[in-house]
């Protein structure tokens, strides 16, 4: 169960589940699936509004299990750039909105728990890779919970679990998010209603 924080810090944060900071983290590294390059850019805090689509938004949290510092890039293509680096083990939510070939396009300021309290505001159009981050299951009382082979509720179930457990997001179609679990093993689509992306409580 994650502990549950103030009002005052889960008003600035989205309903998405759970890092942690480490205070020996080595900021200089980088996600070993992306590019390391260009770390001049700086997060901006801005109080400008953010723009978000209801119809598509999916809520996530960076996974605290990555070692490195976490980059956001320009685009999801092969010659993009780094526009915005965040402290390795950072804990931060954010919501996206598409995805291409497991990049997520980030489509609100990020808001940031810790190492401090801020909302971060890309200074372009930023995308994240999926290996960045996580998901947890809103499962409270036990309830079997399903992964489908489709993104369709009468689809062949392909795994199931009673547990709440951390998911790695990777594809969205309509209210259907594609996952896979932390070691990889089991890969399919469950309902984003089920999903939590709160990096500090249960969504509960």
């Amino acid at each position: 169960m994650k502990q549950l924080i103030p009002i005052s810090i889960l008003a600035a944060a989205f309903c998405v589940g759970c890092g942690s900071s480490t205070e020996n983290a080595k900021e200089n590294e980088t996600v070993s699936t992306l590019p390391s390059e260009n770390y001049s850019n700086e997060a901006v805090v801005s109080q400008a509004p953010q723009v978000d689509n209801p119809d598509s938004d999916f809520g996530v949290y960076l996974d605290g299990q990555v070692a490195g510092a976490i980059e956001i890039m320009d685009s999801p293509g092969e010659k993009r750039k780094v526009i915005m680096t965040l402290p390795a083990q950072s804990v931060c939510q954010l919501v996206v909105n598409g995805v291409s070939n497991q990049w997520w396009f980030v489509a609100s300021k990020i808001s940031m728990i810790e190492p401090e309290e801020k909302l971060l505001e890309l200074p372009g159009e930023g995308w994240i890779h999926s290996s960045a981050l996580a998901v947890s299951t809103r499962n409270y009382g036990g309830e079997r919970l399903t992964f489908r082979e489709n993104p369709e509720a009468d689809a062949k179930e392909v795994y199931s679990f009673t547990e709440e457990i951390v998911l790695k997001p990777i594809d969205m179609s309509g209210e259907w998010v594609k996952v896979k679990t932390g070691d990889g093993v089991h890969e399919g689509w469950i309902e984003a209603a089920m999903l939590c992306g709160n990096a500090v409580s249960n969504c509960n």
